[in-house]
């Protein structure tokens, strides 16, 4: 079983799992009885916001226990800059790659990936172990394939590799193993699988990832706002700009509200923030696909979530550069390994999270780079030479045509236990039509509900 709360659960969270007898455990199959009880009103919120917005798992799925979820303070920055930044990244690949011969990294062409590929190179060299990247051969938005922007940054970067490049997949593709923690919210996860299997066949013993790198060290929203303390205002008026280019006429109007939102009064600063923060979480069952007494449940626990998100922006003295960096790492959850091979990612390494989240959030955001991608990623960039970091990508990838292709293949696949069980109403195939976000959840839901029930699980329509 792959708990969420593992060596590198998340960035600042903390989940535990309490039995009915009242024990409070890291890992939920220890506190589970023989034969649990799923909560379907739990799981129904999966389907509904604030989770369909923000891709986590709100409550426990079991009657038989309770999901603790915590947040640590934020640190208190250290006054440290960028320049220790990667000697401490070097170290955290270090420990990620562990002893595996060889070391296994799973690339996509972006700057996080390629951090990763780069330091494991350079640990591989100096140890003599060799070095496989495994990239799933995607189409990016622009018409590129990742693994050419791979083959091409190998070179570039001069990086001694085996790479692996997988084709896209089909229908018949391998899940990754069941989770009683609940269904998974990676994008294509059977590709996952499939990198992970093919790794595992080289012979390595852990996958390298990038996953966390933006959470932890990418600009968070209303950055502006510590640009502006720290009156560096020249900065502030590029980063806006980059903003701009990067979220469109919303991000660009929202870091300028953010601006203002110090004179603010509070319920319009919370009103105004949670519009820019959470735009498509306001309706709890956006496309309908919940039954009505399921319905109900999700928007009383949108009431509970949206009153937690007041009171957070209360307790950060309605700063909303603050908020904006909490909500980055906050809810996240653990994705287990997709796998028989754990995936592990420097960037979620423990010393390295507690020295990056120390720094000032203008920190994040460069003085010299010539992209926008790149200030808006410079603590990331910190981690190449600077001789190499003109090859680095100016762009980000995105793949939303790809994501596309893959909930196609689940628009007219019936959810056959959800429907059964009453989690979803008789609509939702309009419900899936009419909202994009929906198709891969209901199948990862009916998946993860299917095998449960193979596996004699009960089902109540009792929250837990």
């Amino acid at each position: 079983m792959s708990s969420l709360l593992t060596p590198q659960a998340t960035l600042l969270e903390t989940i535990a799992w309490e039995a009915a007898d009242g024990r409070v455990e890291p890992d939920l199959e220890s506190v589970l009885p023989e034969r649990p009880t799923i909560s379907l009103p739990n799981l129904a919120l999966l389907l509904a916001n604030p989770s369909l917005e923000l891709s986590y798992i709100p409550k426990s799925l079991w009657i038989d226990a309770r999901m603790r979820r915590t947040i640590a303070d934020w640190p208190v920055i250290h006054g440290g800059g960028l320049d220790e930044l990667s000697a401490r990244f070097h170290v955290a690949v270090g420990r990620a790659m562990g002893r595996s011969d060889p070391v296994a990294v799973a690339v996509s062409g972006g700057l996080d990936s390629m951090a990763v590929l780069w330091h494991a190179d350079a640990l591989c060299r100096k140890e003599g172990r060799r070095l496989i990247a495994v990239v799933a051969d995607l189409v990016d938005d622009r018409g590129v394939s990742s693994a050419d922007v791979v083959r091409r940054l190998v070179s570039a970067l001069q990086i001694s590799c085996d790479l692996d490049a997988l084709p896209e997949l089909g229908v018949s593709a391998t899940a990754p193993p069941w989770s009683p923690v609940g269904p998974r919210f990676d994008a294509m996860p059977e590709t996952c699988r499939q990198m992970s299997d093919r790794a595992a066949a080289r012979g390595a013993s852990v996958v390298l990832t990038g996953r966390g790198s933006d959470e932890l060290l990418m600009c968070s929203r209303f950055t502006g706002l510590d640009l502006a303390r720290r009156r560096r205002y020249r900065d502030l008026g590029r980063y806006v700009s980059d903003m701009t280019r990067f979220d469109g006429a919303k991000g660009c109007v929202g870091e300028l509200v953010g601006l203002a939102s110090p004179r603010l009064s509070p319920p319009t600063s919370f009103a105004l923030l949670y519009a820019f923060m959470w735009p498509d979480a306001h309706d709890p069952d956006p496309g309908g696909i919940l039954t009505a007494d399921l319905r109900e449940a999700a928007a009383e626990y949108q009431r509970e979530w949206f009153a937690e998100q007041r009171a957070t922006l209360e307790a950060h003295g309605f700063d909303w550069s603050k908020v904006g960096a909490r909500c980055a790492v906050y809810p996240r959850d653990h994705i287990p390994p997709a796998g028989d091979l754990p995936w592990t990612s420097p960037f979620l390494d423990s010393d390295f999270t507690a020295y990056a989240h120390g720094l000032a959030l203008a920190d994040r955001y460069g003085r010299t780079p010539k992209h926008p991608y790149h200030r808006l990623k410079a603590p990331v960039l910190a981690l190449f030479p600077a001789s190499l970091r003109d090859s680095l990508p100016t762009v980000k990838q995105t793949f939303a045509r790809a994501c596309a292709r893959y909930s196609e293949r689940f628009l007219g696949e019936p959810p056959r236990r959800c429907l059964e069980l009453g989690l979803v109403s008789e609509r939702w195939q309009a419900a899936l039509e009419a909202d994009d976000r929906l198709p891969p959840v209901v199948h990862m839901v009916e998946t993860w509900l299917a095998e449960a029930l193979l596996r004699g699980a009960g089902v109540s329509r009792d929250g837990a």
